[in-house]
């Protein structure tokens, strides 16, 4: 589907294990170093049977599967990098899979469990990112077998805390994540064998994930890709690239983030170890620091800096930005500072996203950026999202810093800067804070001493807004 996966598994030294090997290998852009064959040992093997219906049941026999252990997590997940999309299961041991879940997590990678065989995770579920069951296995989840298939997403929320998807076969998916609850039905199709529709659904799911489009978006082209597993025999019975499951199933071109503006991010994160200097904005602090601690939103929180400091002062935060690899910095540094508990991550494009819930804080610092960009529509969004007595701040630049305009080609001199930066009385009355709904309680320039990143210090000039809602 156009990814670029790595496969980490183990194969027995037997002839089962050398068909595997070449069969994987014929995969286009599947990366097959991390795939180890165990000596002396048989390679695992699923005996399947399938009804008329096209539904299956499978027996498995662990074989090499089972050699997977926690000491060896490490060195076979070193490559992984923080944003890149961890999918495990349960067809090694519980141990390994728990060990890789927590290795991910520390090193700011998405999990994903596919909790499947079935069984009870919730010892896992604490560093798992998104849960993926079956109805049955949801059931298992949650150790009700009487619980109602309309509700298994919920409770599992509820009862466990992580974002969860349920695959419900011909009935659809439920889901339930921070944000909220979503369904979708099923594609009509006539099922041949529905034998590995669950993995392609998790496969097409891990896809879209680790390109940054929004869960919905991902989940209608996971369910495309398990319906199209269901037109041929067998786990591998079909052939389908991401333009053919597209036309076959009428989706439409994703609107999630643009892949200019998705890779010019992750291309300025990537290339170097720490974007940002890993402290609070002053002006976060300084307006903030009396309120009484609730729910806050983050917006463009980048490697997590003022997310982390809310966290701290007994915020449940929000974080939201573009950069997987930013995200995994900022979550990898809410882990070793105690307050992961308190932060929801959630990767989007703002220029497509709105808030689904409201918020006693909504925080939008230095929410920029060199390419286009529609901020002023991004800060309307966000000032519907806070909540009555809530209250809005919003810090920004008045002008590009002299490194960014010279070393991103914006030469203000000639007039090619098409990025507007309004004063803080501009953006008060452009937003439509100075209407009766709102009390405008700072809007000043302050000037501030910074440092670029390559050390050259200058004096720079903020917009500082907060505003608080009646």
């Amino acid at each position: 589907m156009g990814a670029e996966a790595v496969i980490v598994a183990s194969i027995g030294d037997d002839a089962r294990g050398q068909a595997v090997r070449l069969a994987l290998a014929a995969e286009p852009g599947l990366d097959l170093s991390r795939l180890r064959s165990e000596p002396h040992t048989p390679t695992g093997q699923a005996l399947i049977t399938v009804d008329a219906d096209g539904e299956n049941q499978i027996v498995l026999i662990a074989g090499a599967n089972g050699s997977h252990s926690p000491a060896g997590v490490p060195g076979r997940l070193e490559f992984a990098e923080a944003g890149d999309v961890l999918v495990c299961q349960l067809e090694i041991p519980m141990a390994a899979t728990a060990a890789a879940l927590a290795y991910g997590r520390s090193r700011g990678l998405v999990t994903v469990l596919n909790a499947a065989p079935g069984a009870p995770v919730a010892d896992l579920l604490g560093d798992v990112s998104l849960l993926v069951v079956n109805e049955t296995e949801a059931r298992i989840v949650l150790e009700d077998e009487s619980a109602a298939t309309t509700d298994l997403a919920a409770r599992i929320h509820s009862r466990h805390g992580v974002d969860v998807v349920v695959t419900l076969g011909a009935a659809g998916v439920l889901w339930h994540t921070a944000e909220g609850p979503g369904e979708r039905p099923a594609f009509e199709i006539d099922p041949i064998d529905t034998t590995g529709a669950g993995d392609a659904f998790v496969g097409g799911l891990a896809t879209f994930l680790a390109e940054g489009h929004p869960l919905a978006e991902a989940i209608d082209f996971a369910a495309a890709v398990g319906a199209m597993a269901t037109t041929g025999d067998g786990a591998q019975g079909y052939e389908a690239d991401r333009d053919v499951v597209r036309t076959r199933f009428g989706l439409e071109q994703p609107t999630g983030p643009a892949s200019e503006t998705k890779a010019y991010w992750e291309g300025r994160y990537r290339e170097r170890g720490a974007m940002w200097s890993g402290r609070v904005n002053a002006a976060l602090v300084q307006e903030t620091g009396a309120l009484t601690p609730g729910t806050a939103l983050d917006l463009g929180c980048g490697e997590g800096a003022d997310a982390i400091w809310l966290a701290e002062q007994g915020w449940h935060v929000t974080g939201v930005d573009i950069s997987a690899t930013a995200l995994g910095r900022a979550e990898a540094e809410a882990r070793r500072r105690g307050v992961a508990d308190r932060i929801t991550w959630q990767r989007a494009d703002l220029a497509h996203w709105r808030p689904a819930a409201t918020y006693d804080l909504v925080s939008a610092c230095f929410l920029h950026s060199q390419l286009e960009f529609p901020r002023d529509e991004i800060l309307r969004g966000a000032a519907a999202a806070v909540a009555p007595g809530g209250a809005f701040l919003i810090v920004g630049h008045v002008d590009f810093p002299p490194w960014a305009a010279r070393d991103h080609g914006h030469d203000h001199e000639a007039g090619e800067n098409l990025h507007a930066f309004p004063s803080a009385a501009e953006a008060v009355t452009g937003l439509g804070l100075d209407g009766p709904d709102w009390e405008v309680l700072v809007a000043e320039s302050r000037v501030r001493s910074a440092t670029s990143p390559a050390g050259e210090l200058a004096e720079l000039t903020d917009a500082v807004v907060l505003a608080r809602r009646r």
